[in-house]
């Protein structure tokens, strides 16, 4: 497998890093709103419970990351065929150097 843009393959671990850092925060976020309010109160708004890690979340957002990182560089599975080579093109110039063109 080649890339089209092997420098973009620096996303895939940024991409994977940027996800699990939004899942965190957002896991502190709920724990902190947990801690200031009844947990009762929450439980009817949030779909999760905010004292549990999110752990599907997470891994399905830290993969997704990390495959929208590979994709951004393009993978190819073959190379393509060459094109085929343009039959020469055949090309006479003459130069009419004789004196009656002194005229």
């Amino acid at each position: 497998m080649i890339f089209e843009r092997p420098e973009l393959l620096a996303l895939a671990p940024l991409a994977a890093i940027l996800f699990a850092f939004t899942v965190g925060a957002h896991w502190r976020r709920l724990r902190t709103l947990a801690t200031a309010y009844e947990l009762t109160a929450l439980r009817r708004l949030l779909p999760t419970s905010p004292g549990r890690f999110p752990t599907q979340r997470f891994l399905c957002l830290v993969s997704a990351g990390a495959l929208l990182g590979l994709a951004a560089a393009g993978p190819v599975l073959w190379d393509p065929e060459p094109p085929e080579p343009v039959p020469p093109l055949d090309i006479a110039i003459t130069v009419d150097l004789s004196l009656s063109m002194n005229a």
